[in-house]
């Protein structure tokens, strides 16, 4: 079914609705098509049964009775499956419309299909009645449901009756979870299902947002959603081909029969109790075979469970204990290609930050460095920057939430990096660095500076924490003697000098421990870091590499890791670094915005020389600095220090009319335009410069662009245009009232692109992402009863542009219509074209409604 088909369907007249479901039905008792099916249910479910009495009647009568006589003849019939959902929401709809009339009726329907034999055999007829029952008894036992799920087996043999099957079972999960008691089962068989048709994320996502089940039974539902991700997942690692469920898996206890080591302590985790799995860690750290295993899983529904966790931590409770899913994915890694791994590092790193208890598990730990870091098959899957990144994971995990600066604590990980050392001493006389090397020194460069070595001066155990450090720092020393001295710009000596750069924070982090342990100047060359500090200049002194090398290498770990050396040169060596200048912030945000709050720290640049700054941003012309960077600049400013962009308005919407008009850009500008607002909204002069600018650009936006946006891009998007909006109204600008015509057509398109966003699948945008732009939007409306007549007159404009897919009264129409006089009602309702004309009427009776009910 197509979205422009669909969209006609509340257009339909009641006679016309039965002729054309009566052909339907005609032909589907002829010849089951899914096409067929897919036409009758969407005209089903589109036009409002309730006003249409004949086509309600037509389902409880011709459609009823041909479901009866399909499911006698078939229990898999997939026609007879939609007809018993087409007949049930009928009569449910029909029960809590009227008032619990149809009780009667709705018996009758469930006496006359518990006689047919086979509806014990179909699982949609059972779900069915099932509603049924529980509408007439809140109290009722799902007696039909007591043997479900031994009916499952035989669902593959209809592939359209397991989709209706799937699709029914999850749009009424919450009202089953109660009563069944094979939850488990059902839930395995729904994910699993749900992965083969490629669905799961949205699956899992509907599932857990679900009111009923994340509120009100969260405490059993997550647990168990969970747990039954946590097994489909394992068994995406396992060697056999075969298509057992998740719920019949069993313990390996055949040491003949050959097992993927990953797969198989995955599936132990998730069928264990959270108490039992520091047991299981401690197992698999001591086996030899998981040790040692590395594989290469390509698989692209393993990009799919990244997603899902990721979707489903909304539903996570901070206090609670997720070693299952941490473990689990982080053990997972082993066989995972380096783009997959470095997705779950984030996600991993997100729930380290965010859960009140510590991951750092000793068992876990000793998996990291035993069967992670110190593979070269593992850790050489990745690419310098990755490796970095690896290695400031690593540290997060020891150092996060784990009181590391008692060395009781920290004890038990130092000994890894004994190991380390060990090995370390022989392996660099060539001045290589290995991965092993950089996710080694970074992680535990972290753990030293966490651990504040000065506070242990004068414990028993000092010395050898010290001699350790001391190992630890001249292994650093040895390694960094072999810095590149000169530059070539050649690839293979920029690749050589991104390994050092990984270690440029290192060394500034030893030279600072050195010092509080009163050991400055020793062990550590001081040459090594006057070498450093030449390097970190040129590599950020202007126009350093050439144009062609940052088309074709990636410099931005070098950039990043020079700044925060110079940073520390600035600080700690009183070194000079000169940083407030154009061409170098802009440089800065397109290697690494976050390094932004680092310059706008207060001790390092203060408000005069920001507005200095800002100053000298006029002279240059528009094709001399990279205009997209000025914005975040300039955003990040706004976002962290009080300075007046008075001056540069002018400047900024110049750019901003000169620069490309893509979608991007537009985005780009309009995030830098809403900061801009908020800084001079008491500048009656600058606020005259920035509004005509600013409507420009909204009035420019084709939201057809925003269809192959992905989804976080379009909500983002969405937030920000309705933000920007609502910043203007509530300014008395005369602007506000002079373009009039022009903001009238932004907030029509605007609620129309929400109304489509919410209800059209191309989207694939979840709805309630966008209740908070849908929510202000109806504000801003609502603002303009304060404005001058001029809205008023043309709100019946407005609100005919708005008009999208909505089959329902929401906020922004409501406001819309509250605007409307009844001459501007009568002028929508004659104007819009034929296929808004039923939804406006269906939307307006709801308002009359709704301005009756409350005054």
């Amino acid at each position: 079914m197509t979205e422009e088909v669909e969209r006609f369907y509340p257009t339909i007249g009641v006679k016309s609705a039965v002729q054309l479901g009566q052909k339907l039905l005609s032909r589907l008792l002829e010849n089951e098509t899914q096409e067929d099916l897919e036409i009758l249910h969407e005209l089903v479910y589109k036009v409002d049964i309730m006003r249409y009495v004949e086509f309600k009647e037509f389902i409880k009568t011709e459609v009823y009775e041909s479901c009866k006589n399909l499911l006698a003849n078939d229990y898999l019939s997939c026609t007879s499956g939609y007809f018993m959902d087409f007949v049930s929401q009928c009569l449910l709809m029909e029960y809590y419309y009227f008032g619990k009339k149809n009780s009667e009726e709705i018996r009758s329907v469930i006496d006359s299909l518990s006689e047919i034999k086979n509806l014990k055999k179909s699982p949609i007829h059972c779900l069915g009645v099932y509603l049924l029952e529980k509408a007439l008894d809140i109290q009722y036992d799902g007696d039909v449901l007591l043997n479900w799920s031994s009916n499952f087996k035989y669902l593959k043999k209809n592939p359209t009756y397991s989709q209706k099957f799937f699709d029914l079972t999850i749009q009424n999960f919450h009202s089953i979870y109660d009563i069944y008691e094979n939850k488990e089962n059902l839930m395995d068989y729904l994910l699993k299902y749900a992965l083969d048709r490629n669905i799961l994320r949205k699956t899992v996502i509907g599932l857990s947002n679900n009111a009923y089940l994340v509120s009100t039974r969260g405490s059993t539902f997550v647990p168990l959603l969970i747990k039954c991700l946590l097994k489909l997942y394992g068994e995406q690692f396992s060697d056999k081909d075969d298509s057992e469920p998740a719920s019949k898996k069993t313990k390996r206890t055949s040491d003949s029969e050959a097992v993927n080591p990953i797969a198989e302590t995955i599936l132990k985790i998730a069928n264990s109790a959270p108490d039992n799995i520091s047991e299981i860690l401690k197992k698999t750290s001591k086996n030899g075979e998981f040790r040692c295993h590395v594989d290469n899983n390509t698989s692209k529904s393993i990009v799919s469970f990244v997603d899902v966790f990721d979707k489903i931590f909304s539903v996570f409770c901070l206090t609670d204990d997720y070693l299952n899913v941490f473990a689990s994915l982080l053990i997972s890694m082993k066989s995972l290609p380096e783009s997959v791994c470095m997705r779950v590092v984030q996600y991993l790193s997100k729930m380290l930050f965010s859960f009140s208890t510590p991951f750092a598990n000793e068992y876990l730990v000793k998996l990291i460095f035993n069967s992670l870091v110190y593979l070269p098959d593992f850790a050489g899957k990745f690419s310098t920057q990755n490796a970095y990144v690896f290695g400031e994971f690593v540290a997060n995990v020891m150092v996060t939430k784990t009181h590391i600066k008692e060395y009781a604590n920290a004890e038990k990980y130092l000994k890894y990096l004994s190991d380390y050392i060990k090995t370390a001493k022989k392996n660099h006389l060539d001045g290589d660095i290995t991965k092993i090397d950089i996710i080694t020194i970074v992680a535990f460069s972290k753990v030293f500076h966490a651990m504040n070595l000065k506070r242990h001066i004068g414990e028993e155990y000092f010395e050898d924490l010290k001699n350790l450090f001391i190992s630890f720092a001249s292994v650093v020393n040895n390694i960094m003697q072999h810095i590149p001295t000169t530059n070539d710009q050649e690839i293979k000596t920029l690749k050589k000098l991104e390994k050092f750069a990984t270690l440029f924070n290192v060394v500034s982090r030893i030279k600072y421990n050195l010092k509080e342990i009163n050991m400055e100047g020793e062990v550590f060359d001081d040459k090594i870091v006057s070498q450093v500090y030449k390097i970190s200049s040129k590599c950020l002194s202007d126009n350093y590499f050439h144009e062609l090398i940052v088309a074709t290498f990636d410099i931005s770990l070098i950039f990043t890791e020079s700044f925060n050396f110079l940073f520390y040169a600035h600080h700690s060596l009183n070194k000079p670094f000169q940083v407030l200048k154009w061409k170098f912030l802009c440089t800065i945000v397109k290697n690494n915005e976050s390094l932004m709050n680092k310059v706008l720290e207060a001790n390092f640049t203060n408000n005069e020389a920001l507005q200095e700054l800002l100053e000298n941003l006029k002279p240059y012309s528009l094709d001399e600095l990279d205009l997209t960077s000025i914005f975040k600049v300039i955003g990040c400013i706004a976002s962290k220090r009080k300075v007046s962009f008075v001056p540069v308005v002018p400047y900024l919407m110049n750019a901003v009319v000169s620069i490309s008009p893509s979608l991007e850009n537009i985005i780009s500008s309009l995030t830098m335009i809403k900061t801009v607002i908020e800084n001079v909204k008491t500048e009656k002069g600058s606020l005259n410069i920035v509004f005509p600018t600013t409507i420009l650009l909204l009035s420019t936006i084709n939201y057809n662009d925003f269809k192959k946006k992905e989804p976080k891009f379009i909500v983002d998007s969405l937030n920000l245009l309705v933000s920007v909006l609502r910043s203007m109204l509530k300014s008395d600008n005369k602007h506000i009232t002079t373009q009039a015509s022009l903001i009238s057509g932004i907030i029509g398109n605007l609620v129309k692109f929400i109304s489509e966003v919410r209800y059209l699948p191309s989207y694939n945008v979840n709805p309630t992402d966008i209740l908070h732009s849908e929510h202000y939007i109806a504000l801003a409306i609502k603002s303009l009863k304060l404005k001058k007549d001029v809205y008023k007159k043309l709100s019946p404009y407005t609100l005919s542009v708005a008009l999208g897919h909505s089959r329902k009264l929401t906020l922004p129409y409501m406001y819309l219509l509250a605007l409307c006089d009844k001459k501007g009602i009568d002028l929508v309702s004659t104007k819009i074209p034929l296929a808004n004309k039923q939804r406006f009427k269906i939307i307006y009776q709801q308002f009359a409604k709704y301005r009756i009910s409350v005054g």
